[in-house]
């Protein structure tokens, strides 16, 4: 322990290995998605596009 005016300020520690590499996929097949999953929503575009930033002001 270091301590900087009386209290406690800094613990050294051995150094340890870190943790195992994760191995990515562990979660497959858990999860679907719909068939038009890819597919554009003309709706939500146009409202995106024609949506103002700032509302009117009264």
């Amino acid at each position: 322990m270091i301590a900087k005016a009386g209290e406690p300020y800094l613990r050294l520690e051995p150094y340890r290995r870190g943790r195992q590499e994760r191995t990515p996929g562990g979660l497959e097949g858990q999860f679907r998605m719909s068939p038009d999953f890819e597919e554009e929503d003309e709706e939500l575009i146009e409202a995106i596009e024609k949506s103002k930033i700032f509302p009117d002001e009264d």
